[in-house]
């Protein structure tokens, strides 16, 4: 077993990748579909906090979530900057936390990747 198959064995959480492509429609114009490719669904990734959500004092009657993860992730899988990502963290097989927002710049190591996921939403009463 190789050393990047074993960090990649440490890999809990899941991704989900989604991403435009060009389409060519019925009347000859191109247009943009999500990308239904089966690799971009349920890659196994590991979540780390960088910045969690805090109260904003300057948006007091909106209760915003902003937050910052780190997610690390084999480096065959290509991310673009700007692909919008649903992460799933998982604690002892059950899914504890979804993060969804947009992915930053990614760095490349012979081992692994990383890229900044920043989450930005609205909270709701839905858990």
């Amino acid at each position: 077993m190789s050393f990047r198959s074993y960090v990649e064995n440490l890999y809990t959480d899941k991704l989900k990748i989604i991403r435009y492509t060009v389409v060519e429609n019925n009347d000859g114009t191109t247009g943009e579909a999500v990308d239904e490719s089966q690799e971009l669904n349920n890659i196994p990734c590991h979540i780390s906090s960088l910045k969690m959500d805090e109260r904003n004092q300057a948006n007091w009657d909106t209760d915003e979530v902003e937050a910052r993860v780190k997610i690390f992730l084999s480096p065959v899988t290509k991310i673009a900057k700007g692909d919008e990502i649903i992460a799933d963290r998982y604690l002892n097989g059950v899914k504890v936390q979804t993060y969804k927002g947009f992915a930053g710049d990614p760095l490349l190591y012979d081992l692994a990747q990383e890229f900044i996921l920043l989450e930005k939403r609205v909270k709701t009463n839905e858990f």
